[in-house]
């Protein structure tokens, strides 16, 4: 595949998520400014867009999605749930506006793999996203140092920090970063995967997709700071390490060799 079927392939199937805050957005541990103004069940929330996530498996009544352990919020400990916010790119594939946007707090179950960074969870399938007809990604161990890589996903998303008639002015822009595998280094007992390009904060969870086979080989987690706080390289977690989830979603989809 190249990077223009990679991106219209699954444009559909990556979105942004966020942190979903209920009462008085002056209470939340984010600054106002960074929130958005929704209405979930009719009542008033308040939402942190900061991360992406990737689909793996959808029907009718639910759809499976993975994402950055560290950007799935705890209930008890961040007193807020996580929100999948899905865009209408019926009307424009890359750039959505705050008015485009459907939030969904509805998660049936989840799992977190906290040594490897990462979360799988499921929710009740939004008819938005459904009626969009988004392809799951596939999953593949294939990979070699020096591959060309690529990663889909919402960085910086949401921060313009300009008001229009009190709302804050919002674009989701979806934006597709290039790169090589440069390294598989084991990380804690984990084996990481580093690529040679900088991705930012809203790009966690995003799949990192081998362009040679058109596959997700990893999960985005992190970016290195270097010297003068120039960063050149991120990294990735295995797509393999779902396996440890299998236990308790058996019917995880199979991640080819």
């Amino acid at each position: 595949m190249n990077l223009s079927d990679i991106f219209y392939t699954y444009a559909k199937s990556v979105i942004p998520i966020g942190w979903a805050y209920h009462g008085d957005a002056n209470q939340t541990p984010i600054r106002r400014n960074m929130l958005l103004e929704a209405r979930h069940e009719g009542l008033p929330i308040n939402i942190f867009p900061c991360a992406t996530a990737f689909l793996v498996s959808i029907d009718y009544d639910r759809t499976r999605f993975v994402t950055a352990n560290h950007a799935f919020p705890d209930l008890q400990r961040d007193n807020a749930e996580v929100c999948v916010i899905v865009p209408d790119f019926m009307k424009c594939p890359f750039e959505v506006s705050q008015d485009d946007l459907v939030p969904y707090l509805d998660v049936i179950d989840f799992v977190r793999l906290e040594d490897q960074d990462i979360c799988i969870f499921d929710v009740n399938t939004p008819e938005t996203l459904y009626t969009q007809q988004p392809t799951p990604l596939t999953l593949s161990r294939d990979r070699r140092v020096g591959d060309e890589v690529c990663t889909i996903g919402y960085p910086f998303i949401g921060y313009e920090g300009t008001f229009t008639e009190g709302r804050r002015d919002v674009r989701f822009v979806e934006r597709l970063t290039y790169a090589h595998l440069s390294a598989i280094w084991p990380d804690r007992g984990a084996l990481t995967l580093e690529f040679d390009n900088y991705v930012g904060p809203g790009n966690s969870g995003g799949p990192l997709i081998n362009i040679r086979t058109g596959a997700t080989i990893g999960i985005v987690t992190w970016s290195r700071l270097e010297e003068q706080h120039i960063t050149t390289f991120s990294h990735a977690s295995c797509i393999e390490e779902l396996e440890w989830a299998r236990v308790k979603f058996p019917n995880l989809p199979q991640i080819k060799a």
